[in-house]
């Protein structure tokens, strides 16, 4: 994830889904496996908040994205400070290949609680490429994943092109 994706179309279904989960009374962790933002054109998938054609499903947060969509430095706090979520824990550090292992232990620490972990990377499951390769940071490890259910929770991952 990457604070320039916020509002991307992506979002309006996968914060919609966390917050039905959240109103089930499931407790959320949400890790954003944010990354720096780039000169890519990726995020920029923000046209259905042109019209209200899809906004009935969720008022509240098809709101709140066409306002933050538009912010020039907007980012993941803007999400968690919002309180569209009542009770959702979130991890925000930025994770590189050099921080990769001290920050999933933070992660592991900050998200303890919570039943169900949704992580949003930006290109999902790591696959063929190793933990420390070039740009493996953009990608969610296995073992991350084991990490989380070895202790009882459950975990959700994004993935834009599965």
């Amino acid at each position: 994830m990457k604070n320039q994706y916020i509002g991307d179309i992506g979002d309006y279904g996968k914060y919609g889904l966390l917050r039905y989960l959240e109103k089930s009374g499931i407790k959320i962790g949400v890790n954003w496996y944010l990354t720096e933002n780039d000169d890519s054109n990726d995020g920029k998938f923000t046209t259905y908040l042109d019209n209200d054609k899809e906004r009935y499903l969720d008022p509240e947060l098809f709101d709140l994205l066409k306002k933050v969509v538009v912010c020039e430095d907007k980012s993941v706090s803007m999400i968690e400070q919002a309180e569209i979520f009542s009770s959702a824990c979130f991890y925000h550090k930025l994770i590189s290949r050099e921080n990769r292992d001290e920050w999933h232990d933070n992660a592991l620490e900050a998200l303890r609680d919570v039943e169900l972990v949704f992580c949003d990377p930006d290109n999902g499951p790591i696959g063929t490429k190793s933990k420390g390769s070039k740009n493996s940071e953009k990608y969610i490890c296995p073992l991350e994943i084991v990490d989380y259910y070895n202790r009882g929770q459950n975990v959700a991952y994004y993935c834009q092109k599965a």
